[in-house]
């Protein structure tokens, strides 16, 4: 009777098994850790680093981070996995994202590319409207944010631009993002320059206030940190208004 319970057990651990969701069996690359099949860690640890995308066919992964790797580029169709929803890609040495990169993935909310040595904003951007979230800090060779490159992305919410190499920020930035929440622009290098007026009464218009965080005026080593309130002192220092009050 033993025997015969042990053999009806093992026949339902065999049933289990075979009804068991496939996507995360034997597909999980060798130096990541599949928490479940919708989610994939594959940042780089000490002792583990990979030298290229790994193979991925998980219609059900909404998660991927393979940040801080040796990958310097990544190839058009790398990311098979259509459902994605955020993909992070920080500090692996891109210089430049393909333009067909994200065919595929059209449900893509947050975005992180920081960290990585751009060389200008990517303009697989333009196809990128779903995005909510997105972080290209630390990219220091970025010295402009072209407009053309932002407008499609109406639901966005972050936006993190801090620590590139810009001095000023484009009026037209302010009406690419009408559900803006926060912006990060810390470590830049701006100046006080009345082309930057615009964005006082931007925040104050959109109520962002303290969500918006810049380094301005930069002291010998450019480490000193002022706070937005001195962009507005900036502006109503050195720039005319209007009757109205509103800045030329």
């Amino acid at each position: 009777q033993v025997k015969a319970s042990m053999t009806c057990l093992m026949l339902i651990l065999c049933m289990l098994l075979l009804l068991a969701p496939r996507d995360l069996a034997g597909a999980c690359p060798t130096g990541c850790q599949c928490q479940d099949p919708k989610t994939i860690l594959c940042a780089a640890r000490r002792g583990q680093t990979l030298w290229a995308v790994p193979p991925l066919d998980l219609p059900n992964l909404l998660l991927l981070d393979i940040s801080w790797n040796k990958i310097p580029t990544i190839a058009p169709g790398a990311f098979h996995a259509v459902n994605i929803e955020s993909l992070k890609i920080a500090g692996l040495g891109l210089t430049s994202l393909n333009e067909e990169l994200f065919q595929a993935q059209n449900n893509l909310h947050e975005l992180d590319v920081s960290d990585n040595l751009l060389e200008r904003v990517p303009a697989v951007l333009r196809r990128l409207g779903s995005l909510t979230k997105l972080s290209l800090a630390g990219n220091a060779r970025i010295s402009q944010l072209p407009a053309e490159d932002f407008h499609n992305l109406h639901n966005l919410q972050e936006l993190d631009i801090s620590n590139l190499n810009i001095n000023t920020i484009p009026r037209d930035f302010s009406s690419f993002f009408p559900r803006l929440r926060a912006m990060t622009a810390a470590g830049n290098p701006f100046n006080c320059i009345c082309q930057m007026s615009w964005l006082v009464q931007w925040v104050n218009a959109s109520k962002l206030g303290e969500n918006i965080y810049t380094w301005l005026f930069p002291i010998s080593s450019g480490k000193t940190l002022f706070f937005f309130f001195l962009v507005q002192v900036c502006v109503h220092l050195f720039c005319k208004a209007d009757q109205k009050g509103v800045f030329l």
